[in-house]
Protein backbone atom coordinates (compact mmCIF):
# COMPACT_ATOMS: atom_id res chain seq x y z
CA UNK A 1 0.00 0.00 0.00
CA UNK A 2 1.33 3.42 -0.96
CA UNK A 3 0.62 6.27 1.49
CA UNK A 4 2.24 9.52 0.25
CA UNK A 5 2.16 11.23 3.65
CA UNK A 6 3.95 8.32 5.28
CA UNK A 7 6.50 8.38 2.46
CA UNK A 8 7.22 11.99 3.51
CA UNK A 9 7.79 10.91 7.13
CA UNK A 10 4.52 12.57 8.22
CA UNK A 11 2.42 11.11 11.02
CA UNK A 12 -1.04 9.95 9.97
CA UNK A 13 -3.91 9.47 12.42
CA UNK A 14 -6.72 7.10 11.51
CA UNK A 15 -9.86 8.10 13.44
CA UNK A 16 -11.97 5.07 14.30
CA UNK A 17 -15.55 5.34 15.59
CA UNK A 18 -15.52 2.22 17.75
CA UNK A 19 -16.78 1.81 21.30
CA UNK A 20 -15.29 -0.54 23.90
CA UNK A 21 -18.69 -1.99 24.83
CA UNK A 22 -19.38 -3.15 21.25
CA UNK A 23 -17.42 -6.39 21.57
CA UNK A 24 -14.88 -8.29 23.63
CA UNK A 25 -12.23 -7.56 21.02
CA UNK A 26 -12.79 -3.80 21.38
CA UNK A 27 -13.02 -3.79 25.17
CA UNK A 28 -9.27 -3.53 25.74
CA UNK A 29 -8.29 -1.35 22.78
CA UNK A 30 -6.27 1.74 23.65
CA UNK A 31 -7.66 5.16 22.75
CA UNK A 32 -4.42 5.99 20.93
CA UNK A 33 -2.34 3.24 19.35
CA UNK A 34 0.89 3.50 17.39
CA UNK A 35 0.61 1.13 14.43
CA UNK A 36 4.09 1.88 13.14
CA UNK A 37 5.78 3.73 10.34
CA UNK A 38 4.12 7.01 11.37
CA UNK A 39 0.60 5.57 11.41
CA UNK A 40 -1.60 5.89 14.52
CA UNK A 41 -5.13 4.71 15.35
CA UNK A 42 -7.18 7.20 17.36
CA UNK A 43 -10.50 6.14 18.90
CA UNK A 44 -12.13 9.29 20.32
CA UNK A 45 -15.45 7.69 21.35
CA UNK A 46 -13.98 4.48 22.75
CA UNK A 47 -15.45 5.04 26.24
CA UNK A 48 -18.84 6.31 25.04
CA UNK A 49 -22.01 4.27 25.39
CA UNK A 50 -24.50 3.86 22.56
CA UNK A 51 -26.71 6.33 24.45
CA UNK A 52 -23.86 8.87 24.50
CA UNK A 53 -23.67 8.60 20.70
CA UNK A 54 -27.42 9.12 20.22
CA UNK A 55 -27.38 12.01 22.74
CA UNK A 56 -24.61 13.72 20.76
CA UNK A 57 -26.57 13.27 17.53
CA UNK A 58 -29.62 14.89 19.16
CA UNK A 59 -27.56 17.72 20.66
CA UNK A 60 -26.22 18.67 17.22
CA UNK A 61 -29.35 17.91 15.18
CA UNK A 62 -27.75 15.01 13.32
CA UNK A 63 -30.13 12.27 12.22
CA UNK A 64 -29.08 8.76 13.19
CA UNK A 65 -29.06 5.93 10.68
CA UNK A 66 -32.73 4.87 10.21
CA UNK A 67 -31.71 1.20 10.36
CA UNK A 68 -31.41 1.62 14.14
CA UNK A 69 -35.17 2.28 14.25
CA UNK A 70 -35.73 -0.91 12.29
CA UNK A 71 -34.14 -3.18 14.86
CA UNK A 72 -30.52 -3.19 13.73
CA UNK A 73 -27.84 -2.99 16.39
CA UNK A 74 -24.92 -2.76 13.96
CA UNK A 75 -25.15 -0.85 10.71
CA UNK A 76 -21.61 -0.77 9.35
CA UNK A 77 -22.25 -3.60 6.91
CA UNK A 78 -25.41 -5.25 5.69
CA UNK A 79 -26.03 -7.80 6.95
CA UNK A 80 -23.39 -7.85 9.65
CA UNK A 81 -21.94 -11.33 10.20
CA UNK A 82 -22.12 -10.54 13.92
CA UNK A 83 -25.83 -9.68 13.81
CA UNK A 84 -27.94 -11.02 16.64
CA UNK A 85 -30.44 -13.76 15.82
CA UNK A 86 -33.43 -11.39 16.01
CA UNK A 87 -31.61 -8.81 13.90
CA UNK A 88 -30.99 -11.33 11.15
CA UNK A 89 -34.66 -12.31 11.22
CA UNK A 90 -35.63 -8.64 10.78
CA UNK A 91 -33.15 -8.25 7.91
CA UNK A 92 -34.60 -11.30 6.17
CA UNK A 93 -38.13 -9.87 6.46
CA UNK A 94 -37.39 -6.25 5.57
CA UNK A 95 -34.44 -6.58 3.21
CA UNK A 96 -34.72 -9.94 1.38
CA UNK A 97 -32.68 -8.47 -1.48
CA UNK A 98 -29.68 -8.22 0.90
CA UNK A 99 -30.01 -11.90 1.78
CA UNK A 100 -30.05 -12.74 -1.92
CA UNK A 101 -27.03 -10.48 -2.54
CA UNK A 102 -25.05 -12.40 0.09
CA UNK A 103 -26.26 -15.72 -1.39
CA UNK A 104 -24.90 -14.65 -4.81
CA UNK A 105 -21.54 -13.77 -3.24
CA UNK A 106 -21.48 -17.12 -1.46
CA UNK A 107 -21.98 -18.82 -4.83
CA UNK A 108 -19.16 -16.80 -6.42
CA UNK A 109 -16.78 -17.47 -3.50
CA UNK A 110 -17.61 -21.20 -3.50
CA UNK A 111 -16.91 -21.41 -7.22
CA UNK A 112 -13.46 -19.88 -6.66
CA UNK A 113 -12.70 -21.70 -3.40
CA UNK A 114 -10.37 -24.69 -3.24
CA UNK A 115 -12.80 -26.24 -0.76
CA UNK A 116 -15.79 -25.47 -2.97
CA UNK A 117 -17.67 -23.74 -0.19
CA UNK A 118 -18.25 -20.44 1.56
CA UNK A 119 -20.00 -19.53 4.79
CA UNK A 120 -21.89 -16.59 6.18
CA UNK A 121 -22.47 -17.79 9.75
CA UNK A 122 -19.42 -16.56 11.60
CA UNK A 123 -20.33 -16.31 15.26
CA UNK A 124 -23.44 -18.49 15.07
CA UNK A 125 -23.80 -21.95 16.52
CA UNK A 126 -24.06 -23.32 12.99
CA UNK A 127 -20.65 -24.66 12.01
CA UNK A 128 -20.92 -24.40 8.20
CA UNK A 129 -23.78 -22.20 7.13
CA UNK A 130 -25.05 -20.43 4.08
CA UNK A 131 -26.96 -17.19 4.46
CA UNK A 132 -30.18 -19.07 3.76
CA UNK A 133 -29.55 -21.66 6.49
CA UNK A 134 -28.64 -18.91 8.97
CA UNK A 135 -31.89 -17.08 8.12
CA UNK A 136 -33.82 -20.31 8.75
CA UNK A 137 -32.00 -20.67 12.08
CA UNK A 138 -33.00 -17.07 12.97
CA UNK A 139 -36.65 -18.18 12.86
CA UNK A 140 -36.15 -20.75 15.60
CA UNK A 141 -36.41 -20.59 19.36
CA UNK A 142 -33.39 -20.90 21.61
CA UNK A 143 -31.49 -24.05 20.73
CA UNK A 144 -32.31 -23.69 17.03
CA UNK A 145 -34.46 -26.80 16.77
CA UNK A 146 -38.04 -25.58 16.45
CA UNK A 147 -39.75 -22.62 14.82
CA UNK A 148 -40.66 -19.83 17.18
CA UNK A 149 -44.06 -18.72 15.87
CA UNK A 150 -44.21 -15.69 18.21
CA UNK A 151 -40.99 -14.37 16.68
CA UNK A 152 -42.36 -14.83 13.16
CA UNK A 153 -45.39 -12.61 13.78
CA UNK A 154 -45.29 -9.15 12.25
CA UNK A 155 -46.49 -6.48 14.59
CA UNK A 156 -46.47 -2.77 15.35
CA UNK A 157 -44.11 -3.08 18.33
CA UNK A 158 -40.84 -1.16 18.35
CA UNK A 159 -38.04 -3.41 17.21
CA UNK A 160 -35.21 -0.95 17.78
CA UNK A 161 -32.54 -2.37 20.08
CA UNK A 162 -31.93 1.21 21.23
CA UNK A 163 -35.62 2.08 21.80
CA UNK A 164 -35.68 4.72 19.05
CA UNK A 165 -39.16 4.01 17.72
CA UNK A 166 -41.69 6.74 18.28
Amino acid sequence: MHLPLLDQQAEVYSWQGVRSDESLARRNLPELEKVGGGLWNYRPILQWTAQDCFDMHRKHGIKHNPLYEQGMGRVGCMPCIHARKDELLEISKRFPEEVERVARWEWIVSAASKRGSSTFGVGTDISVASIHSVVEWSKTSRGGRQLDFLRLQDGPACSSVYGLCE
